[in-house]
């Protein structure tokens, strides 16, 4: 069974990123011609640019020790905010910063996983 990304009690910052990846096999002919067919049975995968701002040290250990854990191996379960809908993700970067006061910053990149 897989684990959710922890509930550190709030959610990412404003401007969630969601883009789909197309990644077609494509084999080139002479005189610019060019055959793409699909490389699998989900080629239109979802990736998230996600991130937390003046997280206070407690919420960034927590979602820091839980993503690095996994080291973009281990599968997790993500609620994308304010919608209903689960995804299973792998967290594929991770980067953060100290920001002033106290508070700290981190940065994801998710990607869907089926």
């Amino acid at each position: 069974m897989l684990d959710f990304l922890p509930d550190i009690g709030r959610n990412p910052s404003y401007g969630l990123t969601t883009n789909v990846n197309f990644d077609p096999t494509v084999v080139r002919y002479g005189g610019g011609y060019e055959q793409r067919q699909e490389k699998d049975l989900s080629p239109d995968l979802r990736t998230w640019s996600v991130s937390w701002n003046n997280l206070k040290p407690d919420q960034y250990d927590i979602l820091h020790t839980f993503l690095r854990e996994r080291k973009a191996v281990y599968a997790f379960l993500w609620k994308i905010p304010d919608t209903d809908e689960v995804v299973k993700v792998f967290c594929t970067s991770l980067s953060d910063d100290h920001a002033r006061f106290h508070s700290k910053n981190l940065s994801t990149k998710f990607r869907e996983g089926r």
